[in-house]
């Protein structure tokens, strides 16, 4: 078993994100071991939803005890599996607090075996019956009561948890801190060409604060330029049922190309998704295309293409950099020196302008 140090997502859960409702622990997304002869990915949520006051033993208006029972949930989202029906995976939660005056400081819940399913949620009474030393009269509890508000909850201070997750090929404690991550769930990005064109897909399971995704490509997956945006379909960046995203690169020139996502939230916060790698045969010369001269400087002619034929010029990154009808010629004297390729008629053929 390995001990990986991850952050830890504390926030409070607004009801339509306007009345606090419970105190949410976000564990980021596990995904399958590179080599692993099954895929899968999985986010967990564990929830403090409430209390319950089950006995105050003294209480002056400023010190006492008291004893309460704490409500915990959980929810998983389980995406892009491969396991088969009916496989079972187990883990195990622990929330912690910084709050001495508590006894004990954690609370401790076996999930046991949950099915591999997206979604799912399950109340998880706590094994634990705390003690709070404090007032309860100055929190404005009473016996026998439950309260989910952000005032009694933070007075808790629960502020870290640990997560053990048992899966194919992973056995793993994840070890959370209060330094905060991004609130959004999402899959992992996967990448598809069709007729010559690249498209992204993904999925978020929720959302909070997202201004949006920036798409990025590569030709060698070291230096990253911004090819998109693609700004988040939940009303005001907040969403906490599913939803799917595309992104189409429509001109893209043949070759090797890597994307990746990179998602922002509104304070500024980024967080980077996988990396995908596509492929783009192209049909360089399809058709007895042929461009000269080649190095070009002013303007090139393409034999065997018919006049008034729509035509594109992309750079090695598939940028559009000019569009046209093509006449006999083609004017590049507007571009910078560098390698192009022409597109036309379903073919591509490349270029070189010199100055």
């Amino acid at each position: 078993m390995k001990t990986i140090p991850l952050s830890l997502l504390w926030y409070w859960v607004l009801g339509a994100f306007g009345t606090a409702q419970a105190q949410v622990y976000h564990f980021p997304t596990v995904y399958s071991p590179a080599g692993c002869a099954y895929t899968y990915e999985i986010a967990i949520t564990v929830r403090l939803d409430s209390i319950k006051v089950t006995n105050i033993y003294f209480d002056d208006g400023t010190t006492g005890s008291l004893s309460f029972e704490a409500y915990v949930s959980y929810q998983n989202v389980f995406a892009n599996s491969t396991l088969p029906p009916g496989n079972f995976f187990t883990y195990d939660i622990a929330v912690f607090s910084k709050n001495t005056n508590l006894s004990p400081q954690s609370l401790t819940n076996n999930v046991g075996n949950v099915p591999v399913q997206t979604g799912g949620a399950g109340g998880l009474a706590s094994q634990n019956n705390p003690t709070y030393n404090a007032s309860a009269s100055a929190l404005g509890l009473v016996v026998n009561k439950s309260y989910s508000t952000a005032a009694v909850l933070s007075a808790l201070a629960y502020d870290s948890a640990t997560l053990h997750i048992n899966l194919p090929c992973l056995d793993t404690v994840i070890t959370t801190d209060d330094s905060g991550t991004l609130p959004v769930w999402w899959s992992g990005i996967k990448g598809a060409v069709k007729n010559q064109q690249v498209s992204l897909t993904w999925q978020t399971y929720l959302e909070q604060n997202n201004e949006g995704f920036f798409i990025e490509r590569s030709s060698d997956a070291a230096h990253w330029e911004v090819s998109g945006f693609l700004a988040s379909k939940a009303a005001l960046g907040n969403s906490q049922v599913p939803i799917a995203y595309q992104y189409k690169c429509n001109e893209p020139a043949p070759g090797r190309y890597y994307y990746r996502v990179k998602q922002r939230d509104f304070d500024g916060q980024s967080v980077v998704s996988n990396i995908v790698t596509v492929s783009l045969a192209g049909r360089q010369g399809a058709g007895g295309i042929v461009v000269y001269p080649n190095p070009a400087k002013d303007a090139i002619v393409l034999k065997q293409l018919a006049p008034n034929t729509a035509y594109t010029i992309c750079d090695t990154y598939g940028r559009l950099v000019q569009r046209g009808i093509y006449q006999n010629r083609v004017d590049v004297s507007k571009l910078q020196p560098g390698m192009y390729w022409f597109r036309a008629d379903g073919a591509s053929v490349r270029f070189v302008v010199v100055r």
